[in-house]
């Protein structure tokens, strides 16, 4: 038994060593994650100019019947009209938005009429140039069926719309966009279309990472092009339709300038802000009955400073 007792512990410190270089390994990995904002100061700041930058902003198309909370839009609305297309699309044009990512939750993909309401979307779109291009976000909930074949319906519902033929539509290698949200470890491929993945996870091996956290609005995708400004109309901790009733309009208008500026010492290629119109998350910045037009006249400030720093004074 005198024999066995160093060979046990030298096995045990053998084990240790190994298991505290791979615990050293992961705290320099979380410390480089956690370290993803580099050092720029105020001047650098206001001279940077991103006029390559793609501004992309999150969309939410609400269906008809939608039962509105205290926060309403400003002036309010029913249903996905066309008149509310317009005038979504015209204020994100003039706030300098280029890209709309249009959410879809892939359990509609078979609604006639939301279906029939995208369509029409991409007509107007055709028949106005001036708009933002359009790209689609498809959003898988959580308790959506596994066992679909989304590989097969999604890509079909894409053909039957005629996305990859329409004027207006964001494309990246003369393909239109698909960011797919929730999909995890699933992959859609199709020749006519450019899908990347996207989620909160760094294992789940999507194209882009997004990190969201309550407390940080920007989070960086793990290639470094893209940037997830996310919550950038903050409110205060309430339930329901209360939440954000009690802050300052002022207050938005600097945190989507905060946030903006963060995201911008990044220098990405592609900006993703979360968002025009989810009211559900009190992050919007389409106007509003309790904050009025502060956040969307941040956003173009903001937007036009960024392309260039003496047009946005």
């Amino acid at each position: 038994m005198i024999g066995v007792k160093p060979l046990f512990l030298g096995g045990c410190a053998k084990i240790l060593s190994v298991h505290g270089a791979f615990v050293l390994f992961c705290l320099l990995l979380a410390l480089s994650g956690c370290a993803r904002f580099p050092a720029s100061s105020p001047e650098h700041l206001q001279t940077l100019v991103l006029s390559d930058s793609v501004f992309m902003l999150v969309y939410h198309p609400y269906g008809p019947g939608l039962v509105r909370e205290t926060n309403a839009p400003l002036p309010d609305y029913e249903g996905w009209t066309d008149n509310r297309m317009e005038r979504d699309f015209s204020r994100m044009s003039d706030a300098g938005v280029d890209v709309v990512l249009v959410e879809v939750e892939v359990s509609t993909l078979h609604d006639a009429v939301r279906r029939q309401r995208y369509a029409r979307l991409l007509e107007l779109r055709a028949q106005n140039p001036g708009w933002p291009d359009i790209a689609f976000f498809m959003v898988l909930p959580h308790d959506a069926d596994s066992g679909r074949p989304w590989s097969l319906e999604i890509p079909g519902w894409l053909l039957d719309l005629r996305l990859a033929w329409r004027p207006g539509v964001y494309r990246i290698d003369n393909r239109p966009l698909i960011v797919l949200a929730n999909f995890g470890f699933r992959r859609i491929r199709h020749p006519a279309f450019f899908f990347i993945g996207a989620g909160d996870s760094p294992h789940s091996r999507n194209d882009w990472i997004w990190r969201p956290t309550n407390r940080d609005p920007v989070s960086v995708s793990r290639d470094g092009e893209q940037v997830w400004v996310s919550k950038i109309s903050p409110a205060d901790d309430l339930a329901g339709g209360l939440r954000g009733v009690f802050r300052r309009r002022e207050d938005d208008g600097d945190a989507v300038v905060g946030a903006l500026r963060q995201a911008a010492a990044l220098e990405p290629k592609y900006f993703v802000i979360n968002s025009w119109n989810n009211f559900a998350d009190a992050s919007y910045l389409e106007p509003s009955r309790d904050k009025g037009y502060s956040a969307s006249r941040a956003l173009r400030r903001e937007i036009a400073r960024l392309r260039s720093p003496q047009a946005g004074k």
